[in-house]
């Protein structure tokens, strides 16, 4: 090592300040440590609010008398109140007569010479 390395050596000695003291690396992982602990400590707490509320508003909705519906329904009285068509009904248009339910009869020509109007 030259001189010149040596006094810039002791230059950065005394420019440092002799009071800074770094933690130790167990004192760094405790303070971590304890850090995390409060943490999931307060997440606990926060889960075990929720967990409470939720509680609430599930005795209290079980505590309220059920509204008038009835609770069975007949098989019946449903197929009495329900129809059922084809999605594909709306896409067609509307004729006075239903091909799937009664054949029509052969409507006659107005011509003297015509045949069916099929």
């Amino acid at each position: 090592m030259t001189e010149k390395d040596s006094r810039l050596a002791q230059a950065v000695r005394q420019s440092m300040p002799e009071t800074v003291a770094m933690p130790s690396f167990a004192a760094t992982w405790q303070a971590a440590e304890r850090r995390a602990a409060r943490r999931r400590r307060r997440l606990q707490m926060a889960a075990a609010a929720a967990v409470a509320v939720i509680g609430l508003v599930v005795v209290a909705d079980l505590a309220r008398p059920p509204d008038g519906s009835p609770e069975y329904i007949e098989v019946a009285e449903l197929m009495n109140t329900t129809s059922w068509s084809a999605p594909s009904d709306a896409l067609l248009p509307d004729r006075r007569i239903d091909i799937y339910k009664e054949i029509p009869a052969l409507m006659e020509s107005t011509e003297t010479d015509g045949g069916a109007l099929l």
